[in-house]
């Protein structure tokens, strides 16, 4: 059964919005929640009551937009917020203020655009960033100092677009990219050079669709590849070829839907998937099966929202499901 957290804007200790788009615990062991349209939120679990902080327009140091996208944190455990709008901002834990870096079309070593849609840090202490419609920006948090990798219609070697979805740096440094729907890119960091993988109708072992909205990849270093239409994409790295995971009408074990938001692996190894109008799934790996959770009006302990954005499982090994419109709910497995 689903936890439903209760969503009220006019209450201080509620979630203030039901959009929820990125779920973080960092390691002091905080929740964060962030929304689309509500602001950051922190969860004080001795209570059970949420923490939150707005933008504020006339404030420089505030949150500079209540559309949070992604949070992450660095080495040196800096909260860094990704806003659709309002740039990058870094928290300052100590003092509870924002630094906030904006595109500035004057300077280019500045952020390449304020809709950040992505972000977290390699290891070597880079900060990656990416937007929708500047390609990816790189922060050598040492040089604060932006570079950017972008589309080039003239050069095949280039990103293969400029909205970017989704990233992950796998185990040997390589940097895997998914785009709106220029499929997915693999960059070597140690060249540079930029492997594209596209669909491609006359190969069936080809990436299911050009749009990509996840990367991630598990403990057994398997790259799952979540598309908006294409379903569920495993890709063999060795061979480069894809396994499907598509939705078949005639299979109720099948994937509930083709397009997908959210892939994470909680701490037993399970596979959980996030689609969009078709709620959560979870793959039993061994099977192939996918078991289905959904939304029922007169159920108070499913799943709130069929939209499913972001999966994420707490050092409490508490499951976190945040939705487009139903709010956060956590998973009792009991």
């Amino acid at each position: 059964a689903f936890v439903r957290v209760p969503v009220d804007p006019h209450d201080p200790a509620a979630l203030s919005h039901g959009w929820v788009q990125a779920i973080f615990e960092d390691r002091a062991g905080t929740l964060w929640v962030g929304t689309l349209g509500g602001g950051l939120a922190r969860l004080d679990r001795a209570t059970g009551r949420f923490i939150g902080t707005r933008a504020d327009p006339r404030n420089p140091r505030a949150l500079p937009s209540d559309r949070i996208m992604a949070i992450t944190e660095d080495h040196e455990g800096r909260l860094w917020i990704a806003t659709d709008g309002g740039g990058l901002a870094r928290l300052d834990a100590d003092r509870g203020r924002f630094a906030t870096y904006r595109h500035a079309s004057a300077d280019p070593r500045s952020l390449s655009a304020d809709r950040v849609f992505s972000v977290f840090e390699d290891r070597s202490h880079v900060l990656w960033i990416g937007t929708y419609g500047g390609g990816l920006s790189k922060l050598d948090l040492g040089r604060k100092a932006f570079t950017t990798i972008r589309h080039d219609p003239g050069d095949p070697g280039s990103l293969s677009h400029d909205i970017v979805w989704s990233m992950h740096e796998d185990e040997t440094g390589a940097l895997w990219v998914g785009t709106d729907s220029g499929g997915l890119d693999r960059i070597d960091r140690a060249t540079g050079a930029i492997r594209h993988y596209r669909h491609d109708p006359l190969d069936p072992a080809s990436l299911a669709h050009d749009t990509v909205r996840v990367v991630y990849q598990d403990r057994r270093h398997n790259l799952w590849v979540a598309t908006h239409g294409g379903g569920l994409d495993r890709l063999d790295r060795a061979t480069g070829r894809f396994d499907h995971h598509r939705h078949d009408p005639a299979n109720p074990d099948s994937l509930a839907h083709d397009e997908l938001r959210a892939v994470y692996e909680d701490r037993r190894g399970n596979l959980w998937i996030g689609t969009y109008g078709r709620g959560l799934d979870r793959l039993d790996r061994d099977s192939g099966r996918f078991a289905h959770h959904r939304n029922d009006p007169s159920d108070p302990g499913s799943l709130p929202n069929d939209f499913v954005r972001v999966v994420f499982e707490d050092s409490r090994g508490e499951l976190w499901v945040g939705t487009q419109g139903g709010g956060l709910a956590r998973l009792d497995r009991d």
